[in-house]
C-alpha cells in the first residue's frame, strides 16, 4: 500500500513538473520572439521582426502588445489598413496599453488621406500628452499639416497624372527617374529577378537595385521597352540611379559598398558612344563624398554645377542640399549649403536643378507639405532662392512623393511614389503640366516667383566632324549673340566630337568653331521654333584642314 502510495506520487509530481515546463517552455517561446522581434525592428529589419511576431500570433492573437508591435511594424512597411487593424485591436484589448497608438492610428489614417479621420486621431492624443510632449511630438505642426492638406485636396492644381506602361514600370519597385534635357532618354531603378546577380535583399525580400533605361520613340509617341542599362554600371550589389546628367553623357549613382564607400557615396559613369556602353562608375570626388550619406545628385545643364543632397555636419537639419562647382575635368570644389530658404532642420531628400539653371525642384519634410515627404519649388532670382511653393495636389498627396523632374518645355513632368493601394510596388507616373499653375494657398502675390512655368531654354547640339577623314574632333565652340556681339558661352567638343548647349529660345546665334591646324569657321544659327514642343536643333559643323604653305 506504501508503495502504490509512493509510486502514484512520484507520477504526480512528474506529471506537475512536465506540464509546468512546458507552460514555462510556451511562456519562455513567446518572450523569445518578442525579444528577436524587437531586435529585428531596431536594425530597422521591419521584414523579418513582422516574419517572428507572426509565427506565435495564432496562439497570442489576443494579446495587446503583440498587436501593437505588428500594427507599427506594418505602419513603417506602409500597410496602412493593416496598421489601423492591428492598434486598433491592441487598444480594444487594453486601453491603456500604450498612450501613443491615436498618434499612429493617425498616421495611418493621414497616409490613406483620411484626413477627418487622422485629425480626430491626433487630437485623441494631443489632449493625453503633457505640454512638453506636444511641444517635443510636435503634434500641433502635424494638426496644421492636415487642415493644409484639406486645402490643397480641395484646390488641387490643373494637371493629368498617367501611370506609365508596362513599357516601363513592372510588378516590382520602379523609382528615381531622370529625363535628359532632349526629353529622349529616361533612366530609373528598377528591383526585378532579372537584375545582375538577382540576389534578394533579405531585409525586405526584394531584389536589389538595377538601373534602366528607355529611349522615346517619336513615331510610337511613347517610350521603350525598358533595358538594363549595358556595360560596367550595373552590379550583382545595389545600383541605384541618382540622376542622368542633361545632355546624356554621365550617370551618377548611388553606392554602399562595404570596404570602399565610407557611407552611401555617389558615383559616376560615362556613357561610350562608339561602344554603346556605360563605363565602370567612379567615386565622384573626396569633396562631395563625405563619411556621411550623399544620396540625390543633379548636374546643371552647362556640367558646371552639382547639387546633392548629404547628411554631413555643417547643415541645418539630417539631409541638406548642398552645392558644388566643377573646377577641372574630374575635380569639384568644396560643397557649400544652399541655404536655410531651401533646407530646413526636417529632412530634405530629392534634388532636380531644371535646365534653365534657376529652377529648383526638391523633396522634404520641412516647409508645409500635405503628408509625408512633397515636392517643392524655388527660383534663383538676384543671387538668392525665393521661398518654395508646394507643387500641390494632386502632385503632392498624403503618401511620400520623392523624385521628381520636368522636361525642359516645361510640359511634361515623371514623378516615382505609391499611389495604388492595390499595387505592391512603388511605379513611375508622367504628368501632363501644359495648364499647370503654382497653387496659392494663403493668396498671396506670388512675387518670386511666376505661378506659370514658361520655359525659354533651346537646346544645340551636335558633332564637330573632321572634312577629310570623317573622324569626331575635339573643337573649341563659342556662341555669340548675334545681335550685340557679346560672347554667351564657350565649350569644347568631347573626345568623340560631341558638344551640347543650353541657350535661350527665339534668337540667332553666331557660333564660331576653331581648332590648331583646321580652318575656323563661322556660322549664325537661328533658335526659332515654329513649335512650341520643338526646343532641340541637331547641328553638325565640318572642319577642313588648312593647306600647308
Amino acid at each position: 500500500m506504501k508503495l502504490k502510495t509512493y509510486l502514484l506520487s512520484v507520477l504526480f509530481l512528474c506529471l506537475f513538473t512536465n506540464i509546468s515546463f512546458s507552460q514555462k517552455k510556451i511562456k519562455d517561446n513567446y518572450t523569445l520572439q518578442m525579444l528577436k522581434g524587437y531586435m529585428k525592428t531596431k536594425e530597422r529589419d521591419y521584414e523579418n521582426a513582422l516574419t517572428i511576431y507572426q509565427s506565435i500570433y495564432d496562439k497570442y492573437s489576443n494579446d495587446a502588445a503583440l498587436n501593437y508591435r505588428i500594427g507599427q511594424l506594418y505602419l513603417n512597411l506602409k500597410s496602412f489598413n493593416n496598421s489601423i487593424e492591428y492598434l486598433n485591436k491592441a487598444r480594444k484589448i487594453d486601453p491603456s496599453l500604450e498612450k501613443d497608438i491615436p498618434f499612429l492610428v493617425g498616421q495611418a489614417y493621414h497616409s490613406l488621406g483620411h484626413i477627418d479621420s487622422a485629425l480626430t486621431e491626433y487630437e485623441k492624443y494631443k489632449n493625453s500628452i503633457s505640454e512638453k510632449e506636444i511641444k517635443d511630438s510636435k503634434i500641433n505642426d502635424i494638426i496644421k499639416q492636415c487642415n493644409d492638406a484639406k486645402w490643397y485636396i480641395k484646390n488641387p492644381v490643373n494637371v493629368k497624372i498617367t501611370k506609365l506602361g508596362d513599357e516601363v514600370n513592372s510588378k516590382y519597385v520602379d523609382a528615381s527617374p531622370s529625363l535628359t534635357a532632349d526629353g529622349k532618354t529616361l533612366i530609373f531603378t528598377s528591383r526585378r529577378p532579372e537584375n545582375v546577380g538577382g540576389e534578394v535583399n533579405p531585409a525586405t525580400g526584394e531584389y536589389k537595385d538595377d538601373i534602366y533605361i528607355s529611349y522615346w520613340i517619336d513615331s510610337l509617341k511613347r517610350w521603350s521597352k525598358a533595358i538594363p542599362a549595358q556595360g560596367k554600371l550595373n552590379t550583382a550589389g545595389y545600383d541605384a540611379s541618382l540622376s542622368i546628367s542633361p545632355d546624356g553623357k554621365y550617370i551618377f549613382v548611388y553606392r554602399n559598398v562595404q570596404g570602399e564607400t565610407k557611407s552611401g557615396d555617389i558615383y559616376i559613369s560615362r556613357y561610350n558612344p562608339r561602344t554603346e556602353k556605360w563605363g565602370n562608375p567612379k567615386n565622384i570626388s573626396k569633396n562631395i563624398n563625405s563619411s556621411y550619406f550623399e544620396t540625390s545628385a543633379s548636374l546643371s545643364s552647362d556640367g558646371k554645377t552639382l547639387y546633392f543632397v548629404s547628411e554631413r555636419s555643417g547643415g541645418f537639419g539630417n539631409g541638406d542640399i548642398w552645392v558644388s562647382k566643377k573646377i577641372k575635368s574630374r575635380e569639384w570644389s568644396k560643397p557649400t549649403n544652399i541655404g536655410k530658404a531651401i533646407n530646413t532642420e526636417e529632412d530634405e531628400i530629392g534634388v532636380f536643378i531644371h535646365p534653365n539653371g534657376k529652377t529648383l525642384f526638391f523633396t522634404s519634410k520641412g516647409h508645409g507639405t500635405i503628408g509625408g515627404y512633397d515636392v517643392f519649388q524655388s527660383t534663383f532670382e538676384n543671387g538668392e532662392w525665393s521661398n518654395p511653393v508646394n507643387l500641390g495636389y494632386p502632385i503632392n498627396t498624403t503618401k511620400d512623393e520623392i523624385h521628381f523632374v520636368l522636361s525642359t518645355d516645361g510640359k511634361r513632368a515623371y514623378i516615382s511614389s505609391k499611389r495604388d493601394e492595390e499595387t505592391e510596388g512603388i511605379d513611375i507616373y508622367e504628368i501632363d503640366m501644359s495648364n499647370y499653375s503654382l497653387p496659392n494657398k494663403d493668396n498671396k502675390e506670388l512675387t518670386k516667383q511666376p505661378p506659370r512655368f514658361v520655359s525659354d531654354i533651346a537646346i544645340l547640339r551636335g558633332l564637330v566632324i573632321d572634312e577629310n577623314a570623317g573622324e569626331k574632333i575635339e573643337a573649341e565652340i563659342t556662341v555669340y549673340d548675334s545681335s550685340s556681339g557679346e560672347e554667351v558661352e564657350k565649350i569644347s567638343s568631347d573626345e568623340f566630337g560631341e558638344y551640347f548647349f543650353t541657350l535661350k529660345n527665339q534668337k540667332t546665334y553666331k557660333v564660331k568653331v576653331s581648332k590648331d591646324g583646321y580652318e575656323t569657321i563661322e556660322e549664325n544659327v537661328n533658335l526659332t521654333f515654329e513649335s512650341d514642343r520643338d526646343f532641340v536643333l541637331v547641328k553638325h559643323f565640318i572642319l577642313k584642314k588648312k593647306r600647308k604653305k
